[in-house]
């Protein structure tokens, strides 16, 4: 009966279940973390998702608001130089008169003379301007508008 205690066979299993003991509550704990971290690495995940997916969809509706402040500016300003124009005259092209204006060729910075027909809005002509201090046809029409 205690042969088995001598030879080791005893002690041997009492270290078995001893380190069963220990093995099984650590492997028990170490899926358990395991199974928690996976679940928060998802729940964290989707709610990432969730809020990336918000701020898209605010500045998304930021950029639409934006666009159509411009678009609304946009046909603002047409309607007011549209009523300009109806207010100065027909747009017409006199080709039998010509304006010299000033060009300079970007790409090789040469400076030269083109003549080109005279655009005119009613019975104001546009033509070059020399001398920057006299009124052109933009400034007379805005200063004729504010006298209606």
């Amino acid at each position: 009966m205690f042969s088995n205690v001598h030879n080791g066979n005893i002690r041997r299993r009492i270290a078995l279940m001893g380190g069963m003991l220990i093995v099984a509550p650590l492997l028990t704990l170490g899926i358990a973390g395991w199974i928690v971290v996976q679940r928060m690495s998802q729940t964290i995940l989707i709610s990432g998702v969730r809020t990336s997916t918000v701020h898209l969809e605010n500045l998304t509706r930021g950029l639409v608001d934006i666009c159509r402040s411009y678009q609304q500016a946009s046909i603002d300003t047409l309607k007011s130089g549209r009523s300009v124009v109806d207010a100065a005259g027909a747009i017409g092209i006199d080709q039998g008169q010509r304006v010299a204006w000033r060009v300079k060729n970007e790409a090789t910075g040469e400076i030269g003379e083109l003549r080109l027909p005279v655009m005119s809005a009613g019975d104001t002509h546009f033509l070059a301007v020399a001398d920057f201090s006299q009124p052109t046809p933009r400034h007379v029409a805005h200063l004729q508008q504010r006298e209606i």
